[in-house]
C-alpha cells in the first residue's frame, strides 16, 4: 500500500478538485432551474390573463359593434329630419288656421 499512496493521494486530490468545481455549478444550475420554473409559471399566468382580456374584448365588440353605432346614427338623423318636417307642417297649419279665422271674421258695418 505504500507504493500506491502517491496514486491514492493524487486520486483524492482530483476528487476534491472535482467536487470544488462541480458543487458551485450544481448550485447555479439548481438556481437557474428554479428561476426557469418561476418564469414559466409567470408566462402561463400572463397568457391566461391575455386570453381573459381577449375574450372580454370580443364580448364588448359583440355588445356595441360599429354597425350598431352607424345605424343608430342614421336612425337618429332620420328622426331629426322627420321632427323638423313635422314642426314645419305644424307652423304652416297654424298660419293657415290663423289666416282662415281672420278671413271668416265678420267686420261690423258702419
Amino acid at each position: 500500500m505504500r507504493g500506491n499512496s502517491n496514486l491514492l493521494m493524487w486520486c483524492l486530490e482530483m476528487q476534491q478538485k472535482y467536487e470544488d468545481v462541480i458543487h458551485p455549478k450544481t448550485n447555479t444550475r439548481d438556481e437557474l432551474h428554479l428561476k426557469s420554473t418561476k418564469l414559466q409559471n409567470d408566462i402561463i399566468a400572463a397568457q391566461t390573463q391575455i386570453q381573459q382580456l381577449e375574450s372580454e374584448i370580443a364580448q364588448l365588440q359583440e355588445e356595441r359593434p360599429d354597425d350598431y353605432i352607424y345605424w343608430k346614427g342614421r336612425v337618429m338623423t332620420v328622426i331629426e329630419f322627420v321632427l323638423k318636417k313635422i314642426k314645419q307642417l305644424w307652423q304652416r297649419a297654424k298660419r293657415a288656421y290663423i289666416a282662415w279665422r281672420e278671413k271668416r271674421k265678420t267686420h261690423p258695418l258702419y
